[in-house]
């Protein structure tokens, strides 16, 4: 006669506690993720505006531009209008249309001017 198992029994102690380890371990390696992730874009973010803070001092509008929309968002930098408002401006200078527009959209909202 054949023996009835309860190896499918999850009532037991022993497996009861790996099932909570292995969901700890699941939580606690999203929670990591997560706080990497985090952590890695504002790297990125920080790098990406002092790449175009370079150029931009050089005079390169579009890094100009590109420098006011970090300033805008505060993309790896802290989030500052009135620095926006001057990098728009300097390529706004040099006939970039998308600064005219962003320092148009400054002045219609106010931020960053008076």
């Amino acid at each position: 006669m054949a023996t009835i198992s309860n190896s499918g029994d999850l009532t037991s102690p022993r497996k009861i506690a790996a099932l909570a380890t292995c969901a700890a371990v699941i939580c606690l390696a999203a929670i990591l993720w997560q706080v990497y992730k985090e952590k890695a874009i504002h790297i990125r973010l920080a790098e990406d505006a002092r790449m175009s803070r370079s150029s931009a001092e050089k005079g390169d509008a579009k890094a100009q531009f590109n420098l006011g929309k970090i300033y805008f968002h505060g993309q790896g930098v802290p989030q500052d209008y009135a620095e926006a408002v001057r990098w728009y401006r300097k390529a706004a200078d040099q006939g970039y249309a998308n600064a005219q527009y962003a320092l148009g959209f400054m002045y219609h909202k106010g931020q960053g001017v008076p």
